[in-house]
């Protein structure tokens, strides 16, 4: 059994998932996901159910022990390489070469913001992270034509960017970075029909310029955050946000010869090493 640690929002808590996937699959065991942080924080809810995954909560019986552990317990595991100590804190933003080598039994926490965490099972998580029918309201034509014209997906995050303490960790991207990647993505491709997705549609009439064809999709074509992720997804190419939402859109898009554009700054200062987050083929500007 692998238990994983679910927090945050959609994004964080996919790749929870998927890192927790990855390593169960390895030792041919079964998946738990420990939901207890889950409702503390009323703006995040649990949303890996709105997608095809394989949910099966961990009992308080299988986590307390990861919870409560005296100080010399947690003295000793120290002495231990973080990947064999069994309660598996995530050692730093950079992927752990190590983590495929921790052992059944592991409880993973973390936030494990890597594809190479899950590269190996990405047929796997491709199919059980489609978005659920039911969820889709009346936007699965209007997905299917944007996989038939040559869009871009636009994802501008602001809401909850903008208070004071995620300006001083995620930090706000500004419409220099959306301008200069609509030019690249200009340069690159011919014909490109732009789609806005973004919880501040205002700011973006007001600061992103383009003269490609566009129109704005949050709030009038989609109507939930689920469906915007989901058309996303059926955009041909990307321009992407500091943001795991639009990171997972962009990487679940399977089309071949797709571009996506990310920021190269993804948080506000640079402690954390963020050269493994990205595929390499993707544009960092």
């Amino acid at each position: 059994m692998i238990i994983t640690r679910i927090i945050g929002g959609m994004g964080n808590q996919m790749f929870q998932y998927a890192a927790g996937l990855s390593l169960a699959m390895k030792h041919e065991t079964v998946l738990k996901l420990d939901l207890a942080d889950m409702g503390k924080d009323p703006s995040r809810g649990f949303e890996l159910t709105k997608l095809n995954t394989n949910i099966i909560p961990a009992t308080f019986e299988e986590t307390q022990p990861y919870r409560e552990s005296s100080l010399a317990k947690r003295a000793m595991l120290k002495l231990l390489p973080a990947h064999r100590r069994g309660y598996y804190k995530e050692p730093h933003f950079k992927a752990d070469p190590h983590f495929q080598d921790a052992r059944d039994g592991s409880y993973l926490k973390g936030y494990w913001q890597s594809w190479k965490y899950f590269y190996e099972i990405k047929e796997t998580i491709h199919e059980q992270f489609r978005v659920k029918d039911e969820y889709l309201g009346g936007v699965k034509e209007l997905g299917n034509s944007f996989r038939e014209n040559h869009t871009v997906s636009v994802h501008i995050r602001r809401g909850d960017y903008t208070s004071k303490e995620a300006l001083k960790y995620n930090g706000l991207l500004d419409g220099d970075y959306f301008n200069s990647a609509l030019a690249r993505m200009k340069v690159e491709h011919q014909g490109l029909e732009v789609k806005f997705f973004s919880d501040d549609i205002n700011w973006v009439k007001t600061h992103v310029r383009t003269d490609l064809p566009h129109e704005f999709i949050t709030g009038v074509s989609s109507h939930s955050a689920i469906e915007d992720f989901y058309l996303m997804q059926q955009c041909r190419h990307h321009i992407i946000a500091n943001s795991s939402f639009s990171w997972w859109a962009a990487w679940l898009n399977a089309q071949p010869g797709k571009l996506v554009i990310a920021p190269a700054k993804w948080f506000a200062t640079s402690k954390n090493d963020t050269s493994d987050l990205f595929p390499p083929e993707w544009i960092i500007l």
